[in-house]
C-alpha cells in the first residue's frame, strides 16, 4: 500500500477566491461615460475610460492570470456594448 499526497489546495483555494472576488468587482456598473456618439475620438476616449476603470476594479488580483483574463474579456464586451450603442444613437438621430 502507498500514500498519495496532494498539496497545493490551498493556493488553488485562494487562487480561486481571487476569481470569484474578481468576478463581484466587476459585476454590475464598473463606470459610466458620456460620449459624443458623432465623434469617433470620444468614443475612443469613452473607451479608454472604461477600461482604466476595469483596470481598476480588478487591480489587486494582478498577479492571478485567470482574473487578467477575465478583465481582459470584460473590456472587449464592454467595448462593444460602447460601439453598438453609439451606432444606434447614431441611427436614431
Amino acid at each position: 500500500m502507498f500514500k498519495i499526497r496532494i498539496e497545493g489546495l490551498e493556493q488553488l483555494q485562494s487562487h480561486f477566491a481571487e476569481i470569484g472576488a474578481a468576478m463581484k468587482e466587476l459585476d454590475g456598473e464598473i463606470c459610466r461615460v458620456n460620449v459624443n456618439v458623432a465623434d469617433p475620438a470620444d468614443v475612443q476616449r469613452a473607451i479608454r475610460e472604461m477600461e482604466r476603470a476595469v483596470d481598476v476594479k480588478v487591480q489587486r488580483f494582478r498577479g492571478n492570470a485567470a482574473v487578467m483574463k477575465i478583465a481582459a474579456a470584460a473590456k472587449v464586451q464592454f467595448r462593444q456594448q460602447i460601439f453598438q450603442r453609439a451606432r444606434e444613437s447614431r441611427q436614431k438621430a
